[in-house]
């Protein structure tokens, strides 16, 4: 019972899950759970290893796109975010059944594919809000959205604003930073 409680430990040391240990470990996520609640025993060498990660500099969520299915949906999404991206696409870039690929993906990232797409979106929609004067329409079409109306209401609920306040409080941000270095 120590092994299995000093290897809950160290799984929530580093802050991963499931299937980060399981890869890791170059075992299946069910040889993770049954260690996790007791019915089978990690090895001192897997134990020893899980301990040199977590005090070492790598400690920390693992990144799930390091898993090549993922990084290649990534790439896929970085290549095509405007375009209509559907479930099945990225399921194809990953190599996975369609069915299968939704419960991967969220269990690898933590949030469904759609939720994570529309946010990557988001992070893009951002950027152009605070480099260029377009109209937002216009970049909520660029970056992907298929309405106004969805892409208010999901901006909103990413950044806790309409896409017209954010654009206005990054003006003032940068109009402040301007007055202060000019005052130097």
């Amino acid at each position: 019972m120590v092994t299995t409680d000093k290897f809950r430990e160290l799984r929530e040391k580093l802050g991963w899950n499931r299937q980060q240990l399981a890869t890791h470990l170059q075992l299946s996520e069910e040889e993770v759970a049954a260690f996790e609640d007791g019915r089978s025993q990690p090895t001192d060498e897997q134990l020893a290893a899980l301990e040199r990660l977590a005090d070492s500099s790598l400690a920390g969520p693992l990144d799930p796109f390091l898993d090549l299915r993922l990084h290649r949906v990534k790439d896929l999404v970085e290549s095509t975010y405007p375009e209509r991206i559907s479930l099945a696409t990225a399921a194809a870039a990953a190599c996975l059944e369609r069915k299968y690929f939704s419960k991967f993906f969220r269990r690898a990232v933590g949030i469904p594919f759609s939720v994570w797409l529309s946010e990557f979106r988001i992070e893009k929609a951002k950027e152009l809000l605070s480099t260029r004067d377009d109209p937002v329409l216009d970049i909520a079409f660029r970056v992907g959205f298929q309405s106004m109306r969805t892409f208010e209401r999901r901006f909103r609920r990413v950044t806790g604003l309409t896409p017209h306040e954010f654009r206005r409080k990054r003006r003032r941000m940068a109009q402040i930073g301007r007055t202060v270095t000019r005052q130097k």
